[in-house]
Parts: structure tokens; sequence; C-alpha cells
């Protein structure tokens, strides 16, 4: 059965400076509104399982830098990567591996990073695993991160984008669940892999898109 998504915009989304994602590969994303920058599960070990590589100039970041890492597979989060980069690092505990305890804040419901709220939803993959719903500039944002659990997917609602595996997105069709999402995005896919998704969004590594309206 073929995913439905929402129609209808996020209730309560306000006018607010346009965020802009541009996709690293894996599930690492850098976004941003011009003035703060989110990196999500990046940086990751390029080339780690056979997954996505990336050039040494993504690791080059501009002004203040938050990493969001949804857990500690190498494919997600390379702590020496993290402190060369010198962003301050979001997540479960595990994250006090990415360098001195200053530069990392541990998640366990909700951080706020004004103008970027985060809330930490516990999800199936590994004991650490998390999945969040970022909050921004009136966007609301949801990373599954690895998980193929369906329940913390279903219980979003009126999210702008959604950001999910091929796994996940396999389950949700064979389940026929409603993702209560105006756009779909896959990531964390092989090189060479393609995915046929219908009305969802598959980024090359590279590709920026607006995030919000």
């Amino acid at each position: 059965m073929a995913i439905v998504l929402s129609s209808l915009l996020s209730a309560g989304v306000c006018a607010g400076a346009p965020l802009r994602g541009t996709f690293v590969g894996n599930a690492g994303w850098k976004i941003s509104d011009g003035r703060e920058t989110l990196w999500v599960d990046f940086p990751y070990q390029s080339g780690a399982f056979g997954y996505q590589t990336y050039p040494p100039s993504a690791l080059r970041r501009a002004g203040k830098t938050y990493c969001l890492f949804t857990h500690a597979h190498a494919d997600h989060f390379a702590p020496d990567l993290v402190a060369r980069c010198g962003c301050v690092s979001i997540g479960p505990p595990f994250i006090r591996r990415a360098g001195p305890l200053g530069r990392s804040r541990i998640i366990q419901d909700r951080l706020a990073l004004p103008p970027i709220m985060i809330t930490a939803v516990a999800t199936e993959h590994s004991p650490d695993h998390r999945s969040y719903l970022v909050e921004w500039s009136g966007a609301r944002l949801y990373f599954t991160g690895d998980t193929d659990s369906l329940a913390a997917l279903g219980s979003q609602r009126g999210l702008d984008a959604v950001f999910i595996t091929p796994w996940l997105l396999e389950a949700c069709r064979k389940s026929g669940m409603v993702i209560d999402a105006r756009r779909v995005i896959v990531d964390h896919r092989r090189p060479g892999e393609h995915i046929d998704c219908g009305d969802c969004f598959v980024p090359e590594t590279g590709e920026a898109i607006t995030l919000s309206k």
C-alpha cells in the first residue's frame, strides 16, 4: 500500500527565517537558518559499513554549530571527527566520548537551544538510540535514525519533514501506516541503491533543499 502524505501544514507554524538542509550522506544533514547550524548524524566515519562517503571539505563549519546524534554506530558518529571540527555535540550519554563535557550536551527528554527545540524519543535499534523532533523557525522536522519501529513515527503529527531510512519506509508501506508529514525524505541508502518511493524525495549527496516555508 502506498504511503499517504498529509496535505496539511503543521498547525501553528509561524513565519520565520527559512531553513535550508544540505544532505551530506547516510543520515547526515547540515541544517541552517543562516545564523545557527545543526548537523544531524554528522560527522560520521566516511564509508563505514559500505555506506556513503563525503569529502574532507564537508567537515568545515561556519559559525556556531551543534552536532546532534541518534546513536553511536560509526556510520552516524565519529567522536574523533566531532572533536576535530569543534561543534557542540548533543545526544544520549555516549556523547561524552566526543570530547570535553563543556562541548557536549546530554539530552534526556527536551533540550532548548534557542531558536531550536529538540525532543528526544527513545527508539529501538541500539540501547542508546534516539529519534528526534526538531522544531525550528516554525518547522517540525523528525529524524528517525536507524530504528525499524513504527510506533514512535506513527505517534508524530503535523510534521513538515520526516527523514527516514529505506527499511523503515518499507515497513510503513507493508503496514499501511500513514505518515503525517508534508515531505518524506529518504536517506541512508547505499551507493547506487535505487529507491522507488512515489511522492518521497531522495536527495543526492551535496543537494540542498528548503525545509520550511
